[in-house]
């Protein structure tokens, strides 16, 4: 077969091909696939009224997502120096995952007004009170909470801090992963969720020295137990994206078969693609839900462990990347997870 037909060929395999047994049977293996896949969402939780988290959960009560990956940040547990105390509501929040048969993803993040002027914590009196607060969760939620991110993209801004070097990411990984195992053997601990754009630029020049090669030549493969990345792939049309992203997967599984992490799994907890906005990188809502179908399909090929769309519903501010609207209306892609 020569090139130009093998790529129409694989085209129309990617594009077309599918779509029917692999959308309704997530937790099953598909041809030549070696390990369970599982499929999550990202939803943004901590911060929801009532309202919005009753809409939220009679959404994912019709859906067949296996995780739930939120924030519990920490200045929502400490909102007095030196006091953490769980808020009723997430309670609320893990019971209500728990009792529709998900698992949630807890992301312990972000920064507190008490330390280091609520950036990152770097200084000891601000590093000891995070593993403090990371502890707490852990404690609170044991056994109904087994898996805990730490951090979410420590190479932005996100949460209103400022950039900082990897090395204080993986001090905070080791000593977050020592208690959290401490308090629980079982529970399972994430993290290496950079941003797009050092996975992008990582991938265009492996040997460039940024926040992901830092972290792959480190020791930190064996304090976690499951690989976290963020492969955005977007711009162009849905065919090259779609091939890109089979490359991508590919690359990022090699970049790990490497040390300490060669035996790690891999989970993506975000990918998705926006429907509004103005930039080049925005879809059609049927380019969304070709996208990812096809997403999920490689990376349950390639092995990955499981994959968290980014995100369920939209959050508004040019951040379109829901199966659902901001007002609740069903997109295109959001049927692939209607529980039959």
């Amino acid at each position: 077969m020569n090139y130009i037909s093998g790529r129409r060929t694989f085209l129309r395999r990617v594009v077309f091909g599918y779509f029917g047994a692999f959308t309704l049977n997530w937790g099953k293996k598909s041809h030549g696939a070696t390990k369970p896949f599982s499929v999550g969402v990202c939803a943004h939780l901590w911060s929801a009224s009532p309202q919005e988290l009753d809409k939220t959960f009679a959404a994912l009560s019709r859906s067949t997502f296996k995780f739930v990956r939120w924030d519990l940040p920490w200045k929502s547990v400490e909102v007095t120096k030196g006091v953490l105390v769980m808020p009723d509501r997430f309670d609320d929040i893990v019971n209500r995952i728990n009792s529709l048969g998900m698992s949630s993803i807890i992301i312990l993040d972000y920064g507190n007004s008490f330390y280091d002027n609520g950036d990152k914590p770097i200084s000891f009196e601000a590093v000891q009170a995070f593993v403090r607060y990371v502890k707490f969760v852990a404690s609170h939620f044991k056994s109904k909470i087994d898996y805990y991110e730490i951090w979410n993209e420590w190479d932005t801004r996100n949460g209103g801090t400022s950039y900082t070097s990897v090395e204080r990411y993986l001090d905070i990984i080791r000593l977050s992963s020592d208690v959290i195992h401490e308090v629980d053997p079982k529970n399972k601990v994430l993290a290496g969720s950079f941003s797009a754009f050092t996975l992008n630029r990582f991938n265009d020049n492996p040997s460039m020295d940024n926040y992901m090669r830092k972290f792959i030549n480190s020791d930190v493969g064996i304090y976690i137990d499951i690989i976290s990345v963020h492969p955005y792939v977007r711009g162009g049309s849905v065919e090259n994206i779609l091939l890109r992203t089979n490359s991508f997967l590919k690359n990022i599984k090699n970049w790990f078969d490497y040390g300490d992490f060669s035996k790690k799994p891999i989970m993506i907890t975000e990918f998705g693609w926006r429907t509004a906005g103005n930039d080049l990188d925005v879809v059609s809502q049927e380019g969304q839900n070709i996208l990812i179908k096809n997403t999920l399909r490689i990376a349950r090929e390639q092995g990955y462990l499981a994959a968290c769309l980014y995100e369920l519903k939209d959050s508004g501010h040019d951040e379109d990347y829901g199966i659902y609207s901001e007002n609740w209306e069903r997109k295109k892609s959001s049927s692939a997870f209607d529980v039959i």
